[in-house]
């Protein structure tokens, strides 16, 4: 789980980096960051957690809206080995229990 934490807090990183260059942005708008990526990203922007966990709350979250689909995104400017990982896992890992539910 603290690994999961240390990687959920580097792509909430690269993600705010990501948004915050992002040209389609306007200063104008009341809610556009600042270009120098002046926001902020909950914990609940997010999954993390082990397999099994990060599945729970997928389950959860469709059953609580009544999705029978959802997108997930494994990188966000990730290193290739890291994304491919995380590719890796899910699919042994999490995709079984998804299947299940």
């Amino acid at each position: 789980m603290e690994q999961a934490r240390v990687y959920a807090h580097a792509v909430t990183e690269r993600l705010k980096s990501f948004v915050a260059e992002d040209e389609r942005l306007s200063t104008q708008a009341p809610d556009a960051p600042a270009p120098s990526g002046g926001f902020t990203l909950s914990d609940d922007e997010f999954i993390t957690g082990t397999p099994k966990e990060v599945a729970q709350t997928i389950i959860e979250q469709c059953r609580a809206v009544g999705a029978g689909h959802f997108l997930t995104v494994l990188n966000w400017s990730a290193p290739v080995d890291e994304v491919a990982q995380a590719h890796e896992l899910f699919g042994r890992e999490a995709i079984p229990l998804l299947r299940k539910a």
